[in-house]
């Protein structure tokens, strides 16, 4: 009887050892996993560029050139790419002259009211996200100019020199989230950091694949 003690002791023994051994292991792998899928670079998983529009309308007054930045995402992931954002808190613009000197902003009376989203890019995707807008109010004689408004930031540039210039965009957010989140009081990463990309402007269809498609992103 005694021995038989021993061996179911022996035997509850080993099995907290088991159990001992176990949560570390799951713990560690489950850290694993987590710390993968932190290293994803947002920036490596789609290939970003712009694209510049002229959006003219000889009835609006104020601005009749409106020039729409879309930033275009293309997804190299095998799986599905999802990120919160702010389409106009979020985007930060700096535009550049032909010298590669920052362009000062006109005075600005009035500036656009922006919420977040979530997005989604699927597999083997495009998507042409409209960043720009026409919320800001510039003072400033638009004859004969582009109005470019993103982010939070505007400038009337004059159209027959256009392309001497360049835009720089950094995307702030939140990657591989798919909820819609209030991010006010949350640190936004770095999703995208694009290089000075000289304004053409061109035109042809752009692309919006959303699975609800919020302001920022229009099909044309």
């Amino acid at each position: 009887m005694y021995s038989i003690g021993n061996r179911n002791y022996a035997y509850k023994q080993s099995g907290v050892n088991t159990m001992k051994f176990l949560v570390p292991t799951v713990l560690i792998l489950l850290s694993s996993l987590s710390s993968t899928a932190e290293e994803i670079s947002f920036a490596k998983v789609v290939k970003a560029s712009l694209l510049f529009r002229d959006d003219f309308n000889a009835e609006r007054l104020m601005y009749p050139h409106i020039l729409n930045v879309y930033l275009r995402l293309d997804n190299l992931h095998d799986s599905n790419v999802t990120w919160v954002a702010n389409g106009v808190e979020g985007v930060e613009a700096e535009l550049l002259d032909a010298a590669g000197k920052p362009v000062p902003h006109p005075p600005v009376v009035a500036s656009i009211q922006s919420n977040t989203y979530s997005y989604m890019l699927p597999v083997d995707s495009r998507l042409d996200w409209l960043i720009s807008h026409g919320g800001i109010s510039m003072i400033g004689d638009a004859k004969d100019k582009y109005a470019l408004m993103v982010g939070c930031q505007g400038w009337l540039i004059p159209i027959e020199t256009a392309e001497s210039y360049t835009l720089r965009i950094r995307l702030h957010g939140l990657p591989w989230t798919g909820t819609d989140i209030e991010i006010k009081n949350v640190p936004l990463k770095l999703l995208l950091d694009l290089p000075p990309t000289k304004i053409k402007v061109t035109s042809g269809p752009t692309v919006a694949i959303l699975p609800a498609t919020p302001p920022e992103a229009q099909l044309k």
